[in-house]
Order: C-alpha cells, then sequence, then structure tokens
C-alpha cells in the first residue's frame, strides 16, 4: 500500500496503541485503589510478634500497610488497640487502623493506612510499631 492509505493506517494504529496504553495505566490505578492490602511474605510469630508490609511509604500520601501481630498474651487483644508508630525525626505520622479482636495464641492481620508528612526527607528512619506491650523497631523508608 502506497499514498495517502498507507499513512492513514499508521495513525490509526498509532491511535490504537495509545488507547491500549492509556487502558492498562488506567485498569492498574483502578486496581491498586481498590482496597487490596499488601501481603505479608512471613507470618508473625512467638518469637516476632509483629511483622510489616511494605517497610516503605511515599511521604504526603496515605499508604497502605499490613501488620500482623502474633498474640503471645494470655488474655485476648479488644478490638480497642490499634498500632501505634513512632519514627525519630519524623514529623505529621499518622496510623488510622481498626481494631481486631485477637484471641490468646492467635494472630491477627492490620490492615493499616500510614501516613508522614510530605515535609520529610527521602530515606530511612529509625521507627517502632506497638501493639499492647510488643514492639518491632525497624528502619521505615521514605520515598
Amino acid at each position: 500500500m502506497r499514498g495517502p492509505g498507507r499513512a492513514r493506517w499508521w495513525v490509526v494504529r498509532g491511535a490504537v496503541v495509545v488507547l491500549v496504553l492509556l487502558s492498562l495505566v488506567l485498569l492498574w490505578r483502578t486496581a491498586e485503589s481498590r482496597g487490596t492490602w499488601p501481603t505479608l511474605g512471613i507470618g508473625p510469630s512467638p518469637e516476632d510478634p509483629i511483622r510489616i508490609s511494605p517497610p516503605w511509604v511515599r511521604a504526603g500520601k496515605w499508604n497502605k500497610m499490613t501488620i500482623g501481630f502474633f498474640n503471645a498474651e494470655e488474655d485476648a487483644v479488644a478490638p480497642t488497640v490499634t498500632p501505634s508508630l513512632s519514627c525519630t525525626d519524623v514529623d505529621g505520622i499518622g496510623v488510622e487502623a481498626e481494631g481486631l479482636s485477637i484471641p490468646s495464641s492467635a494472630v491477627g492481620n492490620y490492615s493499616a493506612r500510614v501516613h508522614v508528612s510530605p515535609l520529610t526527607e527521602p530515606g530511612y528512619y529509625p521507627c517502632v510499631f506497638t501493639i499492647r506491650n510488643a514492639q518491632k523497631a525497624f528502619f521505615l523508608e521514605v520515598r
């Protein structure tokens, strides 16, 4: 094929490629915002009662985080207990999570949303997650 017909073919083909790419990006963003939470690679245990996935956040955004907790205490965890997070040199940190009822010697996974100030510089910050009497020290990466 030669001439104007060939040019139209390339224009139509390019438009189809652009539409397919835009559709894929839209599908990816929709799936990402749909409420899917990160999964824990290895669950919590009596030796390591708090597990976190992922150990990073984007500054200025609410980030989804799964926090696994093994209740090694004798009594159940009440639904009023939620995880708390404190970090050195990080201002404006917030954690939102619904409480769980976790029986003794059982595991529960909190679906948390974590936020740090948009003014926080990218880097690694020493942090501690606390659930009841258990603590998990780790380095939180701020991107």
